[in-house]
């Protein structure tokens, strides 16, 4: 297969996508950008809390 056959056929699957619209292009990053944000806020609440109880454990601080 030579190239400019490959790269037709890469356009014209391309143009077969249903691209979303800027709108809802916005809203999934901000939904992801949520989700990462409260996910690693999360990890964050529960690694301190893990780390509390080890100190406590083994006696440090």
């Amino acid at each position: 297969m030579n190239v400019m056959r490959y790269l037709r056929e890469v356009r014209a699957e391309t143009a077969k996508v249903s691209w979303p619209n800027m709108r809802s292009t916005r809203l999934m990053t901000l939904g992801v950008t949520l989700l990462a944000f409260f996910v690693g806020a999360y990890l964050w609440f529960v690694d301190l809390g893990l780390s509390s109880i080890v100190e406590w454990i083994i006696g440090v601080k």
